[in-house]
């Protein structure tokens, strides 16, 4: 029995080999399945880097990081089409920009099979996470001061009228 088959039955992994549009030529790791049919995560082996099997779930979905990045910039671009939005327009450009990067980074990671271009692309996209996470935390709370606003204007609105047609004439 070869090293390469004990390390199969050990960790529960097929080889598969290489396809045309991998990054890199050396083989990939099919994840087991459970019983269930989920797929399971393969341990780190001899056949896959650290880097590469990091890499591969963002490397997949970077054409949609791309795309979100393209979207977050022409909104931006729009916003600074109007006088309100000109002040703003540069957050949807941030973000988009920093989505942008984030799939290049993995793009060069996944390719050189290099470590710090995939710390970089793991650091922004943490960092497009805080960002939109703080705009809506900002929006929230301005939807909530808004919806008391109105909830006032209402009411005094009602009392008002309740007035009037107290006071009305007959």
């Amino acid at each position: 029995m070869t090293d390469e088959t004990r390390l199969q039955e050990h960790t529960g992994t097929v080889p598969v080999p290489p396809t045309a549009t991998e990054p890199n030529s050396t083989p990939i790791v099919e994840p087991p399945r459970s019983s269930q049919g989920a797929a399971q995560p393969p341990s780190a082996s001899a056949q896959m880097s650290v880097v590469h099997y990091l890499d591969k779930p963002l490397y997949h979905a970077k054409g949609w990081m791309q795309l979100m990045g393209i979207v977050f910039i022409l909104n931006g671009v729009f916003m600074a089409l109007s006088l309100v939005g000109i002040i703003l327009c540069w957050l949807p450009i941030w973000l988009g920009l920093t989505l942008m990067s984030a799939a290049k980074n993995i793009r060069v990671a996944a390719e050189l099979d290099n470590q710090e271009y995939l710390y970089l692309a793991l650091d922004k996209i943490g960092l497009f996470f805080k960002i939109h996470g703080i705009l809506i935390i900002i929006g929230l709370v301005f939807a909530a001061i808004i919806g008391a606003a109105a909830a006032l204007g209402v009411l005094g609105s009602v009392a008002m009228l309740s007035q009037g047609v107290q006071n009305m004439p007959q």
